[in-house]
């Protein structure tokens, strides 16, 4: 099923934006957790098999305060991967970028680092399991408090009104 989105310009010329599917959003976000889990892997191996393995062993960093720390510390990962990525680089991450989509504003401009944020905080909803009646409507509440849209990078001309009334 192929739906749209049409903004008209100052200048009245009509765009269509694509918006992605959930086949390539999915795809987008295994990248991300292939990237994600990566930087966790290393961050890993260099806590117990690198230089600061002996300072893990001799402080006892296996007891609550040390899981503590490293959960925190994998939450800013997961979290801030997505914050920094979609912010710095207008709503596209590695995976949306291999998959030829983006997170646009309501209004067709890039997102930034408040929607980002905002986009991302609420991300945790979305994993949570839907109630079996509206499963369509929760599967994308982390678009909802910012307004914004996964559209495909191609955009396309639709009209253009020569002469406006």
């Amino acid at each position: 099923m192929k739906e749209s989105i049409y903004l008209s310009t100052p200048e009245h010329a009509k765009l269509e934006f694509e918006l992605a599917g959930l086949a390539s959003r999915f795809m987008a976000h295994a990248i991300d957790l292939l990237v994600i889990g990566c930087i966790l892997t290393c961050l890993s191996l260099l806590l117990f098999l690198g230089p600061f393995a002996s300072l893990v062993r001799d402080t006892g960093a296996f007891d609550s305060y040390g899981i503590a720390f490293i959960i925190l510390i994998s939450f800013l990962i997961l979290w801030g991967y997505y914050f920094l990525l979609e912010g710095y680089f207008q709503g596209i991450t590695p995976g949306k970028k291999m998959m030829g989509i983006r997170v646009l504003r309501e209004d067709g401009m890039p997102i930034g680092f408040y929607e980002s944020a905002i986009r991302n905080l609420v991300r945790a909803a979305d994993a949570f399991p839907p109630p079996p009646t509206s499963w369509v409507a929760s599967a994308c509440i982390s678009m909802m408090p910012v307004n914004v849209w996964v559209i495909w990078l191609r955009v396309r001309l639709s009209s253009v009104n020569r002469f406006p009334k």
